[in-house]
Formats: C-alpha cells, structure tokens, sequence
C-alpha cells in the first residue's frame, strides 16, 4: 500500500497561513510616510522618528508578551482551534489598522494583533513535529520559513503598488479578508494528529511514526527556564530577530532616507531582501537535512552551519551599507539575506530536537526571545540615529552587528539537550 500524501497538504495550509501572517504583519513598514502624514508626524525629526519606531514595535510587544501562553494552549487544546482563532483575530486587527484615528488607537490595533499572530510559530511547528518524522523537520521548517518570507515580499510590493492608487487604511481592509477565509477552511479541513485524519491511511501513518499528542506529564517548565542549552538557542533568536526586525520595520524608510527612492518603489527593493530569506530558508531546510545524514552529527548539521552562515551574512550586510546606488545595495543584501537566511529552519530544527514532546512550548519561549528582539530594535533605532547625527548607514551596521553577536551564541549551544519531564516518583 502507498501511502497518502495528506502531510503534505497540511505542509500547504500551514505555509499559506504564515505567507498571510507576513503580509499582514509586513505592510505597515511599507506604507510608513502615508500613515505619518495622515497622523501630522514628521519623519525628519527624532520626535518623529520615536513615534513612528513605537508604533512599528507595538506589534511585536504583543507577540512577545504573548508567546509563552500561546504555546502553551497549542499544546493544550491543539493546533486546530488555537490557529484558527489566531487567524481570525488577526485579520480582525489588520482590518481595525485601518480604522485608526490616531497614534494610540494604531499602536493598540498593532499590539492586538502581535498578541493574535504570536500562536503560529509554535502551533505550526508542532503541527510538523506531529504530521512529519524527525529526518524532515529542516526541509519542512524550511519550507514553512520560505513562505513567511514571501509573504514579506508580497506585501511589500503588493502595498507599494496599491498606495499609488488606493488609501492606506483600505489596503489593510482587503488585507484582512484572506485570514478569515483560511481559518475557515482550516478548522474544516485539518485534525491535530494524523491518525483523527480521513485522508490519512496505514502506510503514511506508518511513515510519519507520529507521537501522542497529548502531553504525558507535566509541562516541565522549571527545566525549561534553567536549561543552558535553551538560553543560547534564545540567545541567537533574540539577535537574529532583532537584526531581520530591520527589512520589515526600517528598511523602506532607510531606502527613501539614504537612497532617495520613493515610497511607491521601496516594496520592491524591500523584496530583494525577503527574496533572499526565501531561498536562504528553503536551501538551509535541505542543507541542515543532508548533512544530518551525511554526518550523523548535530554539530555539524545544526551548530556550525548557523555559524558559518550568521556569520558570513553579518559581513555581507556591513558591506552592503558601502553601496552607493539602491540597487548595488539591494544586490549584496540579496547575498546576504540568502547566507544568514540558511539558519532559519537550522534554529528551528534545533528547537524541535531540543524540544523533546514539548515542542511548542519550547518554540514558544524561543520564539518570543526572538520577537523581544524584533520589538526592540524599531525603537532603539531612532536612538542610533540620534547618536549618529542622523546616519541611516549607523541603523544597517547596528543590524549586521546583531548577526554576529547571533553567530556567538551558537558557539555555546549544546546539541545534545532535550527538554523531558521530571521521572515520577
């Protein structure tokens, strides 16, 4: 008997929920000078530029603050409902952007929806734990990192267009429509484990080796907190995040700031680097999986690969502020972004096996390291470019230097430590 291909298919729903989610999240940077002159703040004062990094930050507050709790009810009553609900109310928020009257009311419709998107990252991948085995967790995460960045490509030149023609606050209503019919289809379509599926015969299940979803202890969250191991891994998320936080946040205003490129085109060169991320996030999810066969070794397969690649990406980015044209920029950022990007699904490989059968918990504590990150670096931002006498150069050094630091903590990751329960007694 051959088996069913219905993993597959959850692979595909999940991948066009995080390609919504990044839409979602990623045209507010686009669309930054329109909101600001609607809302009377002015981008060429530190005042302004505080205002507007708060306002781009609020989203991810809510995603870090969010995080952990939202793990945990992925693990408690499955991905099925907590994803639905999470896209639901997300699409909600986009469309409530649009009806901001002000600062306070944007910044509170951005942290709501922070809160709401702060569940996919660990429902997904603990949606691939269940549905996938061990030997195609990088080449899955991979796939599903992938999407994330296109959605960032998407909506970046997708809003670039759409703000020469159509309001800012009507381009996020239309935005918000594709969440709702996913969530739709989803909660119809998708069961937490393979074996509740119709779709799903023997044979893949056979396959997929697919571990109980319910927990059988406790959630161990005191190891959680005081594992060394998770320290580092949320050491790099947090710099990684902090440092990729600059193309969906910053990098359109540096663009019209330091390259003199309207806004109606800064999607597009925006692009090239979530283009970058795409393909560096779908090569590392192969690369991260062979050489996990071909050594055996999570060292080599996890540990040095992020190095090596955080490491050459941080340097390529510090050459790119060298450029002086848009495109040359957007050209040696494209390499960049490709290198740095092949840690993604490296990371979270390595969080899935550190993980154990507390997968999105962990995800969860991980990912909000990451996003506490994202939160910050819109808001300190404005501080270096205080302190630089405005030098948007300062901004895309300040970025690169966070992926090295990145590469430093994998040093001091160990591969080996797997996040179990206490035994009973």
């Amino acid at each position: 008997m051959k088996p069913t291909k219905t993993r597959y298919l959850v692979l595909a729903f999940l991948s066009l929920a995080c390609f919504i989610a990044y839409v979602d999240r990623g045209c507010l940077g686009i669309a930054v000078k329109s909101i600001a002159a609607d809302f009377k703040i002015d981008l060429n004062t530190p005042e302004g530029d505080r205002a507007v990094g708060q306002i781009l930050g609020a989203f991810f507050i809510g995603y870090v603050i969010f995080q952990v709790p939202a793990g945990w009810l992925g693990q408690r009553f499955g991905s099925r409902w907590c994803l639905t609900a999470c896209c639901l109310i997300w699409s909600l928020c986009t469309a409530g952007s649009g009806l901001s009257g002000g600062f306070y009311s944007l910044f509170l419709m951005r942290f709501l929806m922070g809160i709401a998107e702060a569940g996919i990252v660990p429902c997904c991948n603990q949606s691939l734990a269940q549905w996938f085995p061990r030997s195609q967790r990088g080449w899955t995460t991979g796939v599903l990192g992938g999407f994330m960045q296109l959605g960032g490509v998407a909506g970046g030149v997708i809003t670039s267009e759409l703000l020469g023609f159509m309001s800012w606050r009507w381009i996020f209503f239309a935005y918000a429509v594709p969440g709702v019919f996913w969530a739709l289809l989803f909660v119809w379509w998708f069961r937490n484990r393979p074996a509740e599926h119709a779709g799903v015969n023997e044979a893949e299940l056979a396959l997929i080796d697919s571990a109980p979803l319910s927990v059988p202890r406790p959630m161990p969250w005191l190891k959680l907190f005081t594992t060394p191991a998770v320290w580092w891994l949320s050491g790099q998320q947090f710099f990684r995040g902090a440092s990729q936080s600059f193309y969906i946040t910053w990098m359109a205003t540096y663009l019209m700031m330091r390259h003199n490129v309207p806004e109606s085109r800064t999607g597009y060169f925006v692009g090239f680097a979530f283009i970058g991320l795409f393909i560096g996030g779908l090569s590392g999810g192969f690369l991260t999986d062979y050489l996990l066969r071909r050594t055996g070794s999570l060292f080599w397969a996890r540990q040095f690969l992020a190095i090596l690649t955080l490491t050459l990406g941080g340097f390529a980015m510090l050459l790119a502020g060298r450029m002086s044209d848009p495109w040359s920029f957007s050209m040696v950022l494209l390499a960049g972004t490709i290198i740095a990007g092949v840690t993604g699904p490296t990371a979270a490989a390595a969080t899935i096996d550190l993980g154990g059968k507390f997968v999105a918990p962990t995800f969860s504590y991980v990912n909000m390291a990451g996003n506490l990150g994202a939160a910050l670096f819109p808001v300190v931002a404005p501080e270096v470019l205080a302190w630089t006498d405005q030098s948007w150069d300062a901004v895309l050094y300040f970025s690169a230097g966070l992926n090295l630091l990145a590469a430093v903590c994998w040093i001091f990751f160990s591969n080996t430590a797997v996040i179990e329960s206490e035994p009973e007694p």
